[in-house]
């Protein structure tokens, strides 16, 4: 007894610190997985920037409580994992976009974002360039027996994505190409 009293005594403080940690971290939505739908949010400003223009692709979509894409965006960021092109470079995450950024302004009026009845807003961004939204063509494919129908496709989004992560030579003749193709780009190839 008195062993497990004193077991109990050295223990249980660095228990509390480990799960105040693990709190904080959940909390903050600190850990970016891959393979997995990452939740951005606003409070945690650093997350959401490397995400905008850290230079890995992401797709990000602006959360909707009217719609349920989970298995869509959960399918996507399988695939990004399992991508040769995407060498761990490719995400996927869900933020809200009409949530303020420390400027004042919502995710959707910063970027320009517009949304759309019955479709889905993704944001897409990498090797940081400004992020843009992603037209419904990149992201849907007909379905079969339905004339005129289409279905969210993780594979034909995740296709697009890949694709344009892969690094591509650039010829630089001038100052403000190397600005161009450069500055502020994962890859300068």
């Amino acid at each position: 007894q008195l062993f497990l009293s004193h077991f109990l005594d050295i223990w249980t403080p660095l228990a509390l610190i480990i799960v105040a940690g693990v709190l904080q971290q959940n909390v903050y939505g600190a850990v970016i997985k891959q393979g997995k739908v990452n939740t951005l949010r606003v409070e945690n400003i650093d997350n959401l920037q490397n995400a905008l223009f850290g230079g890995d692709a992401w797709v990000i979509y602006c959360k909707d409580e009217s719609q349920d894409v989970s298995s869509f965006l959960k399918t996507t960021a399988e695939l990004f994992a399992k991508s040769p092109r995407c060498d761990g470079h490719c995400f996927v995450g869900k933020v809200n976009c009409k949530s303020k950024l420390p400027s004042g302004k919502s995710i959707m009026k910063r970027f320009g974002i517009k949304t759309k009845k019955n479709v889905p807003t993704l944001i897409f961004a990498y090797n940081g360039r400004k992020p843009s939204q992603l037209d419904p063509k990149v992201f849907t494919k007909l379905m079969k027996g339905k004339k005129g129908v289409y279905e969210l496709s993780g594979k034909v989004l995740a296709n697009y994505v890949s694709k344009l992560s892969v690094p591509k030579m650039r010829h630089i003749n001038k100052p403000r190409d190397f600005d161009d193709f450069c500055l502020k780009r994962r890859y300068c190839v």
